[in-house]
């Protein structure tokens, strides 16, 4: 297997305090030599290649490597991107994440119909992913397939019933399976991830790989599965024949108050408030993780993962200790 790292730890939805001194180049030039240097020689990307999200990256001034646009402003190019992250000892970037929410904030930001032009925008940023995904030369372009069920019902829907829901979840599903035949044609493979507050979450999420596509894969996320009180263990080997890009993220939260209905699942104003751990600080057994993906015959990447973490160093050194910990088995 291979051990990489998602530079999604430090976008401003979740990471810790000092984010404006985060968004300059001159940061993500020294987070690449951390990630490195510990031993991560691949890492996953975002596309948020909109820009009317208010809480997004500002793309103009930003190291976040999250569109063509950014690289080119202030990488120069490509090929100097590449070799900044080669001279980090990073040889290869294998995936793209790319979610829905951003669909839903440009739509909103536009002060356009957001039923009538969500699912339009969505299938865009679909596309302008797998475009990007060629340019850094990754294989993978993983999708969160909905925004959060709360922003769903309360805003995309046309209206708040079953069977509005069941029609969005038919159209996700068509524009997904329409978008497998785009990415195949460029050698690019999709994968579908989870999350807690998604419309496809629980029993939605085995509905939706069953009507998927088979080339469609399935990048399960460790503290997702946790929160939604499944079985990771069962969820690996259920899925051992279409895993792609395993996400490691560490938890403890038990969603008791259904804080996956609210608009902003990850920021819990009853109950317990924190939701995702450092690595190692949480429940999650990563070392019986990593033992059925051996068991199950999984070779393809770990991406690791630390979401809304307080310290950027401590939750690398973190993860530098767990990956340590699998390589010793």
């Amino acid at each position: 297997m291979k051990f990489g790292l998602t530079t999604e730890m430090l976008t401003i939805r979740t990471c810790g305090p000092g984010w404006l001194m985060k968004m300059a180049i001159g940061y993500w030039k020294k987070f690449y030599k951390y990630v490195g240097a510990l031993g991560f020689d691949t890492i996953e990307v975002p596309s948020s290649p909109f820009i009317h999200d208010p809480v997004a990256w500002e793309v103009t001034r930003t190291g976040m490597p999250v569109s063509d646009f950014v690289i080119n402003a202030m990488y120069g190019s490509f090929e100097e991107f590449f070799q900044l992250l080669k001279e980090s000892w990073i040889n290869e970037i294998t995936s793209v994440h790319l979610r829905g929410i951003d669909a839903y904030e440009e739509v909103k930001e536009s002060y356009i119909s957001i039923p009538d032009n969500y699912l339009p925008k969505f299938e865009e940023l679909i596309d302008i992913s797998i475009d990007y995904c060629t340019q850094v030369k990754g294989k993978n372009v993983i999708i969160s397939p909905s925004p959060e069920l709360g922003i769903v019902k309360k805003w995309i829907l046309p209206e708040d019933t079953n069977a509005a829901l069941i029609k969005f979840e038919d159209d996700v599903i068509d524009l997904l399976n329409k978008a497998a035949d785009k990415a195949q044609a460029k050698n690019v493979t999709l994968s579908v991830t989870n999350e807690f507050w998604s419309v496809f979450r629980k029993e939605k999420l085995h509905e939706l790989m069953e009507r998927l596509d088979t080339c469609i894969k399935y990048a399960p996320d460790t503290a997702h599965l946790y929160i939604q009180g499944e079985d990771i263990v069962e969820t690996l080997k259920r899925y051992k024949d279409r895993l792609a890009c395993v996400k490691l993220n560490d938890t403890r939260f038990i969603d008791v108050e259904n804080n996956y209905l609210s608009l902003h699942p990850e920021n819990p104003t009853v109950g317990k408030q924190k939701v995702f751990y450092d690595m190692g600080d949480g429940d999650i057994d990563f070392v019986g993780v990593y033992k059925t993906l051996l068991e199950i015959g999984y070779d393809d990447y770990l991406i690791f993962n630390t979401e809304k973490t307080s310290s950027i160093p401590d939750a690398l050194l973190k993860m530098g200790i767990t990956r340590q910990r699998l390589l010793d088995i």
